[in-house]
Order: structure tokens, then sequence, then C-alpha cells
């Protein structure tokens, strides 16, 4: 009898990303049986985009905790393993095949989350110190067995069990310009004083 192949799915939640979606997307698509995006009604090429992917599109409001439209995307999943991503984010051929390599071991073995050491990209650099690398996310694990509190903006990903560590890099495309770096460390400066 032939062993049933653990299904993977990739859950993201976007907001005018058509710079970032094609190149994310592009990155998985040989990797994941099932792709599931959340889109908050973008006014770009975003949801084009996402269609020409074989993906399965979902729209709600943009939030500003915008973790409450990841873990959307989170839920719907039906795979037995997700993988969330931001659309700046990429995964690398050899995480690619670190992450099959680890779902299809044997489940007995498996912790139900893994982290992922994300590589940030700072103009037009590779940071590797200053707390930049390896910055650990959890962003792998068992359907069911995470989420996100959806309280905070840098909040992590809550894990029923503990999480074991991937090898590879998840290379994140956060700050290739300084005016995006302006942009986005503005938006969580705001998003953080709101909180306080």
């Amino acid at each position: 009898m032939e062993e049933k192949q653990s299904k993977l799915s990739v859950a993201l939640a976007v907001y005018n990303e058509e710079e970032n979606l094609g190149p994310c997307l592009d990155s998985i698509k040989d990797l994941a049986d099932e792709i599931v995006i959340v889109d908050g009604y973008s006014t770009d090429r975003t949801v084009e985009i996402a269609k020409s992917y074989r993906t399965k599109i979902l729209q709600d409001e943009n939030r500003t905790n915008f973790h409450i439209n990841k873990q959307l995307a989170i839920d719907t999943c039906t795979g037995d393993w997700v993988l969330q991503l931001d659309a700046d984010e990429r995964v690398s051929t050899m995480l690619a095949k670190e992450i099959r390599r680890v779902i299809e071991a044997d489940p007995a073995t498996k912790p139900p989350a893994f982290y992922l050491k994300r590589r940030n990209y700072f103009l037009g650099r590779w940071m590797n110190k200053g707390g930049m690398y390896p910055d650990p996310v959890i962003r792998l694990f068992q359907r069911g067995k995470a989420r996100l509190p959806q309280k905070t903006v840098h909040e992590l990903m809550q894990v029923d069990g503990l999480a074991a560590w991937l090898t590879e890099d998840l290379l994140h495309i956060a700050d290739p310009t300084f005016s995006r770096y302006l942009m986005r460390s503005n938006r969580y400066t705001s998003l953080q004083a709101e909180e306080w």
C-alpha cells in the first residue's frame, strides 16, 4: 500500500503587493499543493497576479492588524501542513527541498511547528548582524497546531507543543529601497503607538 504524501498549503494575506506577489508565488508554486490568499481589496494588480497562479483567493477588509487576515488565510487552508508567508518573502530552492523532506518524515518524530531563519535584505545587502539574522519566525506548522493571537503587530505564533528549527533561510526582501524602509517604519511605529 502506497503511503499518502503530506499536503502543503501556503497562506498569504496581501494588500497592494503587485511588485512582490509574483516573485513570492514563483518561489513556492512547485512546492505548494494549495495556495490560499486573503486580499484586503487591493487597488493595484495584486488580484490579477494572484489569479495567474493556481490560488484560492478570498477578499476581506484590509485591517490595521493584518494578522487577522493572515489567520483567516491559515484557517482556510486544507493541507496537513501550512507555510505562512508574506508577499515580500521568498522560499529558496534549498528551503523548499528541506520543507518537503521534513513534512514527509515519520510523523512520530516530528514537532508540530518549525522556526525558519529569515535572512533580511536591507538597502542592497543581506543583513548578518545587529539582531537582523537569523530573525527566527515560526512559519511552518501542522494545520491546527499553531495560530496568531491577532492582538499586536509583531506577535509570535502560538504553538501547541515545541517548535524545532529548519536549517535553510527564508529570504525577506523587506527594504530594498530607503523609501520603502521609511514607509514600513512609519506604519509599524504608528501601529505600536496606537497599541500603547
